[in-house]
């Protein structure tokens, strides 16, 4: 059931069961890097 919530939950949520491992700046990164990866295809 974990995985099927963490599956379909917003990116920003993971940072809220990360136990601070995932920073926001960190998360800002990797959604970056995602925008830019689909931008550029």
């Amino acid at each position: 059931m974990m995985a099927a919530m963490m599956r379909y939950m917003p990116l920003r949520a993971l940072s809220n069961f990360s136990n601070g491992q995932l920073t926001e700046e960190r998360l800002q990164a990797m959604i970056s890097q995602l925008n830019e990866a689909v931008t550029n295809g």
